[in-house]
């Protein structure tokens, strides 16, 4: 069963959430840095304070097939240090193996239920549309 979240980032109605335009941009980040993100799989965002006009930080967990956690952290880093330096909404990156991915229901249940309420799915292929 794969990770089910509330929005996806190419949803037409995710535009017009409050607090979710600037994270619409990440995409155009990530597109500049595909050699960076070969390991790196499917994104899912989540913004601190959904409620408001600009949030404060966005967790955004990174599904990879990196030999450790530390190089999906590494790979990630540029891309959205730009978003925090366009945007100044801290990105916080939390990398699980891609392996885990279609089991996070199961092994996650609290952080599968943060997805399914309020999660914006940001699939490998959206970074690579031009």
């Amino acid at each position: 069963m794969a990770v089910h979240t509330r929005y996806r980032i190419t949803d037409p109605d995710v535009s017009d959430i409050r607090s979710f335009p600037a994270l619409i941009e990440i995409p155009y980040f990530l597109r500049h840095h595909r050699g960076r993100l070969n390991s790196i799989g499917n994104l899912i965002a989540m913004v601190s304070n959904r409620m408001h006009s600009h949030p404060n930080y966005v967790r955004v967990t990174a599904f990879h097939h990196h030999q450790t956690p530390y190089a999906a952290i590494d790979a990630l880093a540029p891309p959205l240090a730009e978003f925090f330096e366009q945007t100044y909404i801290l990105p916080i990156i939390y990398p699980i193996f891609d392996r885990y991915e279609e089991r996070i229901e199961q092994l996650a249940p609290r952080l599968s239920r943060s997805f399914a309420e309020r999660g914006i799915l940001i699939p490998s292929e959206a970074r690579d549309e031009e």
